[in-house]
């Protein structure tokens, strides 16, 4: 938990970015932590918009 809490520190826009620098392919695994942190609302709307 405390590396998805780091990721989420800084602003969303940022974020994914700066994980994929730092880790190689991680800007998937970024993206769905900071959208599984956000909460289930953020879920049905990204599902809903790749529908």
């Amino acid at each position: 938990m405390n590396a998805a809490e780091n990721r989420g520190a800084q602003p969303a826009g940022r974020s994914l970015p700066d994980t994929a620098m730092g880790l190689p392919g991680a800007d998937p695994i970024g993206g769905l932590l900071l959208i599984g942190l956000a909460g289930p609302a953020v879920w049905r709307r990204l599902v809903a918009t790749v529908r």
